[in-house]
């Protein structure tokens, strides 16, 4: 056997023997998730983290069926019960149940982990139906090996980024108050909560700054201020009402003044060959001809030396449906000009930052009850695909900030440097005091 191939021998031996001694772990846990958590018949490990030199805290999930989900995340719903414990790294066999908590009552819940220290735990629940996540903080004692206590609160999710006077802020709503926090480079974290005054005075800026987004909206309609670009400023983007009987906002729209009179120019809509081209796949799951209404919107949008881009947007449920893309509005030709790469397709564009190498696209699924990122895609003014920030939240609002980008996402704020993601949400203490802490690194946010 030459020297190589016994190296190698050596190394699949070694992967065996960790793969081995990581499942020895595993079923240390499990059998006390059996023990201590009635009616559980089945259950596994869904996320571990050290919080000391030699304990680990383990996450896991059970209940009376097999089904629990696969990788770093799982449903937390009806029978199944989640159970956080401590094991000692060097001697598997020792586990400590911290405790054996019952799902949250009303809808079906995603669980992840998404923070874990030596004092507390915090538990991000998405619910089916779309509504912000909720929190489950567990407090513990790792000395003691005993629960200190625990609480549930909903996530802030951030709409939109403001930049005025060299400052930064995020604003957002949860069902229960709107809520700003300000960037700060150099701190750790670099954020900080706003006082309900300073809030106030970003959020009202809102309006001006964008009609709409992923998230901004649900406690307070904003009011849409015409936006100029073009030779003159004869065109703007607009707000224009529609008569739908469901009460909606309107559609936004261009209008030419010329004079006393003007001319509006609407987004035309693919076609439904050009829909089944572009997403065959959404065609085989039952969109067929004279069964599908395409319903595309302008988003996102940002007027660059005079010209309105801007990304396209629509509902992908229920029989209606779009074609994902970005483009322009022409005021030469009086036309749109729209780019449909791959990479967007399936996408609504949930917010745009331009720039001058490339324009930066937050890409979600407008879905039923609920919306899903697709990641942060960076294109260049032709439609070329230029790299992809893995992002598993949708995103409001981009700036950039310190030679990287600040995204405003459905679970709080991301901080991109060019090859990694920091996540931030805003965290609630004992004692109710709100504040802005970091998740742990997640297993898909990268550049890719």
């Amino acid at each position: 056997m030459s020297h190589g191939q016994s190296w190698v021998r050596r190394f699949v031996w070694l992967l065996a023997a960790c793969a081995w001694a990581e499942s020895q772990a595993d079923l240390a846990v499990i059998h006390q998730m059996r023990v201590h958590a009635a009616g559980v018949k089945h259950a596994r490990v869904f996320h571990r983290s050290p919080v000391d030199g030699d304990l680990d805290a383990i996450f896991a999930l059970g209940g009376p069926s097999r089904f629990m989900g696969t990788g770093s995340r799982g449903p937390w719903e009806r029978e199944i019960k989640l159970g956080i414990f401590l094991q000692q790294r060097s001697r598997p066999g020792l586990v400590y149940k911290i405790v054996i908590a019952d799902a949250p009552s009303f809808d079906g819940w995603t669980a992840r982990v998404e923070r874990v220290t030596s004092t507390e735990a915090v538990i991000a629940c998405a619910p089916e139906k779309g509504n912000p996540d909720t929190i489950h903080k567990f407090r513990y004692d790792i000395r003691a090996k005993a629960l200190l206590g625990q609480s549930t609160y909903d996530a802030v999710p951030m709409g939109d980024v403001l930049t005025d006077g060299g400052r930064t802020v995020l604003v957002g709503w949860n069902l229960e108050q709107q809520i700003a926090i300000e960037y700060l480079a150099g701190a750790d974290p670099p954020f900080r909560v706003l006082s309900r005054r300073e809030a106030a005075s970003w959020i009202r800026r809102i309006p001006a700054a964008k009609t709409r987004s992923s998230f901004i909206g649900a406690a307070t309609r904003p009011v849409f201020q015409p936006v100029r670009f073009g030779p003159d400023q004869r065109f703007s983007l607009r707000l224009r009402g529609v008569n739908d009987g469901l009460g909606l906002p309107g559609l936004l729209v261009i209008r030419e003044q010329s004079g006393k009179s003007g001319k509006w120019f609407t987004l035309p809509q693919s076609t439904y060959d050009e829909f089944s081209a572009a997403r065959p796949i959404r065609v085989q799951g039952g969109y067929v001809r004279g069964q599908t209404t395409i319903a595309e919107e302008i988003g996102p949008w940002q007027v660059v030396d005079g010209t309105l881009w801007f990304g396209k947007t629509f509902y992908d449920g229920e029989g209606m449906n779009g074609v994902g893309g970005f483009g322009f509005f022409d005021t030469g030709s009086r036309r749109f000009v729209i780019h449909s790469p791959a990479e967007i397709r399936d996408s609504s564009v949930s917010a745009m930052l331009a720039e001058t190498h490339g324009i930066w696209l937050g890409l979600a699924n407008r879905g039923e009850w609920a919306n899903s990122g697709n990641g942060v895609l960076q294109v260049s003014y032709s439609g070329e695909a230029l790299g992809r920030i893995g992002l598993s939240e949708p995103v409001g609002g981009i700036a950039r900030v310190d030679g990287g980008l600040l995204m405003a996402t459905s679970f709080g704020a991301a901080l991109y440097d060019g090859q990694c993601v920091r996540r931030f949400f805003v965290d609630q203490t004992e004692g109710g005091r709100l504040r802005v802490v970091e998740a742990d690194p997640g297993e898909n946010e990268e550049a890719q």
